[in-house]
């Protein structure tokens, strides 16, 4: 008997400690693909970007403690500590902002991968990570500085869903609280893990080996109350007007399954095929999971799932104007976590039937990715090149150095990525470049407002070079 439990104690040791070695080498694997992406936005060349001057331009002109205004600390209060260090410590540095945001998407994304292993097993969840770094549909997390705070606010959410899942409940609530401070579209997903995690609706199966707390009904409440008081002091404090937007159905789908892939306008055919044969595997997957086919690793599971995870993401998108790609991809933070999950239950669901197709299907998908990263992370790079080129450019003006510039007759768009435009960063982004706070500049979105408004003010006409293209009718 002695020998048997001595068998058993080894074979869990043994298991404990493939298990550790294969997490590492799964955390390895994700690190590398972060360090790879941020190495190439690194490479097309790493610039400030809107709100950069903004930031950068308050530390230079008012002091760090003013980097933030003090309406972001009483509505986003993780945000303004986020933006004070990161700019505070990083200065007017692209490369050391880049640095800092690569470690915090290292943080989101091992985090990432840590919770999936709790629900599914390594390779599953080494999939989504890894899919998850590789999809280009929430760049914006990725190199831009002035989005940080989605990042910080990512970590913690999921952090705190990864604690939740070890029966803990005290820095859950804090963790979950905070991300809402940072980022309100981590309101309905935090909710649904205070909700959900630890019952008998979400099984462990992968990482199980710990022993977990159940949670009472009133830690479940106390969660809540913390998400609930975060929530309704974000509300109540505003940065900007609260309304609602309301994205198409079909536009929403594409940002995680067609055009948003691609991180640019392609050709219909492309987009439109690649979203249909996602949609169509999907609604075979659901079929197939009402008849019974619900293993963890069969794939229906993890699409019904990584839709669900998309609903509950989409808070972003609802209240904030979003478009497929581009700045305010930061709004699919979340649900481009769904979005990889439903493709990965994609290929397992086809990997049952027929594998040849499968690995098809992934090689087809992770070439349009690689593809989208690249359009993207250099329209982010030529989008920071526009703004140096037009400060140069201003130079040249001949105008008095306190004259009040006006440059137009459109903002330069790179992919829905804009360098610089009024009402944000003009006028410290004309002083950094000058070492003074002399003259002032206003950027037109639209030709409409090129033209002088008050006495004294320069036209000062700018395309941003051969490559740009011009905006869309209507189109800010």
């Amino acid at each position: 008997m002695g020998r048997a439990v001595s068998t058993r104690v080894t074979d869990r040791m043994s298991g404990h400690a493939l298990r550790s070695l294969d997490g590492r080498r799964a955390l390895a694997a994700l690190v590398a693909l972060v360090a790879a992406r941020a190495l190439l936005y690194a490479a097309f060349g790493a610039g400030l970007v809107l709100d950069d001057w903004t930031s950068v331009g308050n530390r230079e002109f008012l002091g760090i403690a003013e980097i933030s205004n003090h309406d972001m600390l009483l509505s986003r209060p993780l945000a303004w500590l986020v933006f004070t260090g990161l700019y505070g410590v990083s200065g007017p540095h692209p490369l050391a902002l880049l640095f800092f945001v690569t470690l915090a998407n290292l943080a989101a994304v091992s985090t990432l991968y840590l919770l999936v292993r709790r629900y599914f097993m390594a390779t599953t969840a080494l999939m989504i990570a890894a899919a998850w770094v590789i999809v280009p549909n929430h760049n914006a997390m990725t190199v831009w500085a002035a989005n940080a705070q989605s990042v910080v606010a990512f970590v913690l959410l999921a952090g705190g869903a990864y604690l939740l899942s070890r029966g803990h409940w005290v820095v859950p609530a804090l963790a979950f609280a905070g991300a809402v401070l940072g980022y309100q579209l981590t309101i309905l997903p935090a909710a649904a893990g205070a909700v959900l995690i630890g019952t008998p609706l979400m099984p462990l199966v992968g990482d199980a080996s710990a022993p977990v707390r159940s949670l009472r009904l009133g830690q479940r409440a106390a969660i809540l109350g913390a998400i609930g008081l975060a929530s309704a002091w974000a509300a109540a404090h505003p940065n900007k007007p609260i309304q609602y937007f309301g994205p198409g159905f079909w536009d929403y789908v594409s940002a995680h399954f067609g055009e948003g892939l691609f991180a640019g306008p392609v050709a219909d055919p492309l987009h439109q095929a690649l979203q249909g044969i996602a949609v169509v595997l999907s609604v075979l997957a659901l079929v197939a999971y009402a008849r019974g086919e619900r293993g963890r690793e069969d794939g229906p599971l993890l699409v019904l799932a990584g839709g669900l995870v998309m609903g509950l993401g989409s808070l972003g998108v609802l209240l904030n104007a979003a478009e497929l790609f581009g700045m305010t991809d930061r709004n699919y933070a979340v649900s481009s976590v769904g979005g990889v999950m439903v493709w990965v239950g994609l290929f397992q669901f086809v990997a049952r039937r027929w594998r040849p197709a499968a690995f098809a299907l992934a090689a087809v998908w992770c070439v349009v990715c690689l593809f989208g990263q690249v359009v993207s992370l250099r329209s982010w790079s030529r989008a920071g090149d526009d703004v140096v080129a037009l400060l140069h450019h201003l130079d040249e003006v001949d105008a008095d150095p306190d004259a009040a510039l006006v440059v137009g007759p459109y903002a330069v768009r790179r992919n829905n990525v804009t360098g610089i435009v009024s009402p944000v960063a003009p006028d410290n982004a004309l002083w950094l470049h000058r070492g003074a706070q002399r003259g002032s500049l206003r950027i037109a979105k639209v030709p409409s407002e090129f033209v002088v408004l008050d006495p004294g003010e320069v036209l000062v006409e700018w395309t941003g070079g051969e490559n740009e293209v011009e905006p869309e009718p209507g189109r800010p």
